[in-house]
């Protein structure tokens, strides 16, 4: 079934946020990835344990809005937004959506990260989901042709200091350099440089290699890791990676496999919303409501899931 979603052409960012799909699931994160192909993961919002559609579809929204910035588009009001919905389609840290019991999702502790109602849970899912979009818009942006040859390279670095680093004595995990290292990655003089088209990048984000990883070639790689590109210029890629200029790959086409053209990622399939796993008067009802948000110029908003007289999965 498909949903006419409204984008405007602000940032690619926002575009690659409204040309993903949606994916209510009551798995977990480790049980999406072992279950659900990588490329949909890739391209759907998903939120781990969430299994209302309606909630799913708002969340999509509002990292749009999140990445369109404005008024009203910070993150206090949708978070309050997000909980007030959650108490409307009748969400409770204990029992979940109505329903759930049955779907085998187990209770939470209020205020806990399992809880998505949480603090911790909203500001998780939308700061992961806002530097999903941009990664993915700053690799498009960087891949592009004319920019890739003055940018051969980026360096993996730190963007946003951690208390507790991956890596260090009670983090229990891996950091960032030993990451690099297995991924594929040498490191330069103790830094993370790689030609943009390099394989590490994926290695990076392989959730088969890494626990915590996001299945994605581009930062932030892993859930809540601070970790970011600096673009690296030829210059220093040639002395760092002995990558010829640009002048010398206009002289010498052979050399330009040093630095291969990357085409960015392929269009995206047009949003879908997902009704797995709803009973037929569900399924009937949510049509319904759909067919009503399109006589409203064909998007969904917060006043329609309010006004839909009670919640889909009650």
């Amino acid at each position: 079934m498909a949903l006419s979603i409204k984008a405007q052409p602000i940032s690619q960012a926002l575009a690659r946020a409204a040309e993903r799909g949606l994916m209510p699931t009551a798995l977990g994160t480790a049980q999406i990835r072992d279950q659900v192909a990588q490329q949909i993961v890739r391209n759907a919002v998903f939120s781990a344990r969430t299994t209302n559609a309606f909630y799913v579809q708002f969340l999509k929204a509002a990292v749009e809005r999140l990445l369109q910035g404005g008024r009203g588009n910070d993150w206090p009001q949708i978070r309050l937004e997000l909980r007030m919905l959650l108490q409307r389609l009748g969400y409770t840290p204990e029992k979940g959506f109505p329903g759930d019991a049955a779907r085998g999702v187990p209770p939470a502790e209020p205020g806990s990260l399992r809880d998505l109602s949480s603090d911790l849970r909203l500001n998780l899912i939308l700061k992961t989901q806002e530097e999903l979009m941009r990664g993915a818009a700053l690799r498009a942006r960087g891949l592009d042709g004319s920019r890739v040859d003055q940018f051969p390279a980026w360096e993996l670095v730190r963007l946003i200091p951690r208390q507790v680093p991956r890596g260090s004595r009670d983090s229990r995990t891996k950091g960032w350099p030993q990451r690099w290292v297995e991924a594929g990655g040498e490191l330069r003089k103790g830094r993370m440089i790689a030609l943009k088209t390099d394989p590490v990048w994926d290695g990076l984000g392989d959730s088969a290699t890494f626990s915590d990883a996001l299945d994605v070639s581009h930062p932030p790689f892993a859930f809540n890791s601070g970790m970011g590109w600096r673009e690296i210029h030829w210059r220093e890629a040639r002395e760092l990676l002995d990558t010829p200029s640009p002048s010398q790959v206009a002289r010498q086409p052979e050399q330009a496999q040093k630095v291969p053209a990357t085409k960015p990622e392929a269009v995206i399939p047009k949003s879908k919303f997902s009704v797995r796993g709803l009973d037929d008067d569900r399924r009937a009802r949510l049509a319904a409501a759909l067919r009503k948000s399109e006589a409203r110029h064909g998007v969904i908003t917060s006043a329609t899931v309010f006004s839909m007289g009670g919640p889909v999965d009650a």
